[in-house]
Parts: C-alpha cells; structure tokens; sequence
C-alpha cells in the first residue's frame, strides 16, 4: 500500500497457481441403486440443494431393496455452497449383501451443466465380520442362582417379601413336534409333549398374521396335554409360518426339522390393467385373498418386468385387497407396452401372473381455467 498527497491506493495480486473458478452447476440429478447382480433403479431428479434426510428418502422409496437400510449424512462439506459441489455418503445398515457401487447420474429431463466430475469411493468395503458396541461383562453373564429385580407401580419402587426380589431362570417346558393348518376351517392344530393341559395355563397362540382361539377344550378348559386345536380369529396372511404357543412359563419351542406352511395369497382382478400414467402415480388395487390386515409387521415388494423395474409402493392393505401407487416409467421405450409383475408379499413370491399396459403418451395436463381462484369462497377448477 503506498500513500501520496492524500490518495491512497491498494493493490492484490494473485500467485501463479491460483486458477479462476469454472461457471456453477445447475440442473438436477439421480442416485443409481444397484444390486448386488448388477440390476438398479434410478431415483427422482433431485435439486443440487437437496438435504441428506431428502436423499435418504429418495432412495427408500424408489429403491425398494434398499428401504430402511441407509442413512445419508453429511460431515464437514469441503463446498461452500451446492452450486460448487455436494458430497454426501451412504451407510448401509442391515443389508446382509455386498451391493453394488451407487452412482450419481444427470437427470435426462434437465441434466447437470457446468464443469461437472463424479466421484465414487467405497470407504468401508463389504465384510463377513460382525461388528458390535461393547457390552458391560456383567450383562453377559451372572454368578447369581438367583438374580434380583427392581419392581415399580406406577412409578413407584416396590418392596418384596422379605425384602427380596427374586428372580429364577427356568428351562423351556414342552416342545412342539408338528403343526398342522387347514385353510378352509382356519384350524390350527399342534402336537407335542408337555403341552398346556389347560385354557388357562396358555396366554396367546398366533399364527399367519392372527390370534388363534382354542376349541375342542373341556367344561373345565382341560386339555389333552399333547394337543391343542384352535381356529383363526381372521383369515390368515399369505407367507410362510410356524405358530407361536405362548404359555405363562414362555414360549413353547419347535423341534428341529419341523418346517414353516406356506400360505398364498390369490389375485382375482386388477384395477386399471391399461391406460397407465407414464409419468406414474397410478393407483393399482389387487383384489384378492389372503392379503395382510395391514402393513405393520409384513414386507412387500412389487416391481414391473420393464427395464428399469419399476416399482409399486404399497398404500393400503386388507385381507381381500391391495393398492399400491407407481413409480415413474421410462417415458420413451416403454409407451404402449404390456408388463408383467414381480410380487412378494412377506418373502413369498405370488404365482399368479398379471399384466398391465402403459399409455402410448406421456399423460399431461394442457390448460387450467381459471388461472386463480378466491380463498373463501369454491371455485370449479377446469384441467
């Protein structure tokens, strides 16, 4: 800085190496998720400043396989705004495979543009190792015959008799041998040793997504001691099950080699077969049999046989129908076209064959009339 007769100037040159910045991104982008046999799907655009908590949701809901087994964060993003850059990383939690290498792609609709390279870096590769939190010794094992507990009532601390609590581990009593089930009845029925010889004595009995209600019992509840019967409460989930006898001493136990029933559920019809949006967000109701009362508790998986194996995203359940809603088509090679369906419903592939038509155009709206309306009062909206 160098000052004369009151004016005073500034100079700020820069070092040979320091290379003027390119144009900033603009555009939208993908994520690819593959499958550990090289298959994928491919998410919706997204904006360059979409969050983590965005791109998770992204990839659980148009990569089915991949639902609730990643979480995406972000640490110190050497980037200072996302029109320079956005790095993120994907932990995959649960998944028993080695999957194959995500990638980020540019949207076809509206692509990245700007001086753009892509990086992909596995940091922790796929292990056979189980790995674990530390666990306090103590919780492993005791020296205790007789363990104590702490008891409260309503947020209270109890006293015991005599000042002790005790608590005593007792081995599982009974096994099941075999299990039979009879669809059109509903009739669960087990054998084994030492089972309960009284209603009283069992706390609950499940089976293919139901409660099981004893029959065949005496006036007094007695039972056999080597069988119980029991009929559905409802009609039974399709999957591949064991029942679950439940006594107030603990779970009976199953012997070995005995092997789950499978149960399957049936398609009757399916609406709309034809006419699908390409652009999805259709509405597909399967009617049917034996479907899951709900979707807590059961897995679903439903793909088309296209090239990018669309996927169906389960809405709605009940023991005679289903609807999911569409995901996005490949707009250009997969107009008026007939697919099939992959469906799985709680690991059990569905035997049944269905097929379904696309559109032969991309489904779009022309005009909109009127172009605003009052907030109070209702206006008839023309599309």
């Amino acid at each position: 800085m160098v000052a004369a007769k009151g004016t005073t100037k500034a100079e700020l040159l820069l070092e040979a190496n320091v290379q003027v910045s390119g144009p900033p991104m603009s555009g939208q982008w993908q994520i690819k998720c593959v499958y550990p046999d090289g298959a994928f799907k491919l998410t919706n655009p997204l904006n360059l400043d979409a969050s983590s908590h965005t791109i998770q949701r992204h990839i659980s809901e148009h990569c089915p396989f991949m639902r609730n087994r990643v979480l995406v964060h972000t640490f110190n993003s050497p980037y200072s705004h996302h029109t320079l850059g956005k790095e993120f990383y994907v932990d995959f939690m649960g998944y028993t495979e080695d999957p194959g290498q995500f990638e980020i792609v540019s949207s076809e609709e509206n692509p990245l543009i700007g001086e753009i390279t892509y990086i992909g870096e596995t940091l922790i590769p796929y292990g056979k190792n189980l790995v674990f939190w530390p666990i306090p010794f103590e919780m492993l094992e005791t020296y205790e015959e007789k363990p104590q507990m702490l008891v409260e009532i309503d947020d209270m601390p109890a006293v015991c008799h005599s000042m002790e609590c005790e608590f005593t581990h007792i081995p599982a009593v009974g096994s099941m041998a075999s299990f039979t089930f009879v669809e059109g009845t509903r009739t669960l029925t087990m054998t084994g040793t030492e089972l309960p010889d009284n209603i009283s004595k069992i706390q609950s009995i499940t089976f293919a997504g139901s409660t099981c209600t004893i029959s065949g019992a005496g006036e007094d509840g007695s039972l056999s001691g080597t069988e119980v019967v029991c009929v559905l409460d409802r009609e039974p989930t399709c999957g591949t099950w064991t029942p679950a006898l439940t006594t107030f001493l603990g779970n009976v136990p199953i012997a070995e080699g005995v092997a789950g029933q499978v149960v399957q559920c049936t398609i009757t019809d399916v609406t709309p077969a034809t006419d699908l949006n390409l652009l999805g967000q259709d509405n597909i109701t399967f009617t049917g049999t034996n479907f899951p009362h709900e979707m807590e508790g059961n897995t679903f998986e439903l793909t088309f046989t296209n090239g990018l194996s669309t996927g169906c995203n389960v809405v709605e359940t009940k023991t005679t129908e289903l609807i999911c809603l569409t995901q996005k088509w490949d707009t250009n090679a997969d107009k008026s076209q007939d697919f099939g369906m992959n469906i799985a419903i709680n690991g059990l592939a569905l035997t049944q064959s269905v097929s379904l038509r696309t559109k032969g155009d991309v489904q779009a709206s022309q005009d909109i009339t009127p172009n605003s309306a009052s907030p109070v009062l209702k206006t008839p909206i023309v599309i």
